[in-house]
């Protein structure tokens, strides 16, 4: 009679328990798993035999470099052992959350966080500046109002530098070269999400008009320059007479003379 042998496991995800027969060819009846031979033939023609679990052991780390698979700077992600060990650790893509690591990086993205906000609050406050201004530009014109040159994107972040708006070329997005006078609109790039239209108005510097205006500014300026010195001489002055009032000493009453 054939020797039977109680088998039991778990295949393909279910538990299985049953008697299966020793294989005659090996006396002792063991397989090279440890099970007998004719149970670990079983096994793996129906699934395999499962190997031991794997380790659910995790670490913890600081993200240090944005990674997509994995998190953004400053963020703490939980992966495999070896994973951290091998890879994001020498690639210096994190480090172990340690309570230093944690408040350094905690810090660092405080920080960040501030300077964006910063940043967006300027790029908001400069929009809003942009939206009510009216860039002026001269330019040689024909009489019909034909420039003998162009506004170009160069053209125009001139002008804004001269109004104190430091902006690059490659912001200025002009569909195409200005070849009239006359008023237009142009989209300014502030940064990747805002973008501002700009009311453009190209006159002809042959007017004067512009010549005008600039030489009506510098003596309204020269004119305000020296009103706040004259005051400033005026305050002055009465300070110091008012100074000379205190320190001056009184005067001695005449004497009666019999």
């Amino acid at each position: 009679a054939a020797r039977l042998c109680w088998l039991g496991g778990r295949v393909g995800g279910s538990r299985a328990v049953g008697l299966v027969p020793l294989a005659d060819h090996n006396p002792a009846g063991l397989g090279r798993s440890g099970l007998p031979a004719a149970a670990t033939l079983l096994a793996w023609g129906v699934g395999g035999v499962r190997g031991p679990a794997k380790s659910t052991r995790r670490v913890e780390l600081v993200v240090i470099k944005d990674f997509p698979s994995l998190g953004f700077r400053g963020e703490e992600v939980s992966v495999r052992p070896g994973y951290a060990r091998n890879y994001l650790i020498p690639q210096k893509m994190a480090v172990y959350a340690t309570p230093d690591n944690r408040a350094k990086f905690l810090l660092e993205k405080s920080e960040e966080e501030r300077v964006v906000q910063e940043k967006e609050r300027r790029v908001f406050k400069l929009e809003r500046r942009l939206e009510k201004t009216m860039l002026k530009i001269g330019e040689r014109a024909t009489p019909d109002g034909t420039l003998y040159g162009s506004v170009t994107a160069k053209t125009i972040n001139a002008a804004l530098k001269r109004i104190g708006v430091m902006l690059d070329d490659t912001q200025i997005l002009l569909a195409a070269p200005i070849h009239h006078i006359g008023e237009s609109e142009v989209e300014v790039k502030l940064s990747d999400e805002r973008t501002v239209s700009v009311k453009i108005s190209v006159q002809s510097t042959g007017e004067g008009t512009l010549e005008q205006e600039a030489a009506d500014e510098k003596a309204a300026a020269e004119a305000a320059e020296e009103k706040a010195t004259a005051d400033k001489a005026a305050d002055l002055a009465m300070q110091q007479a008012a100074l000379n009032a205190t320190e001056a000493p009184p005067v001695p009453e005449a004497e009666n003379k019999v």
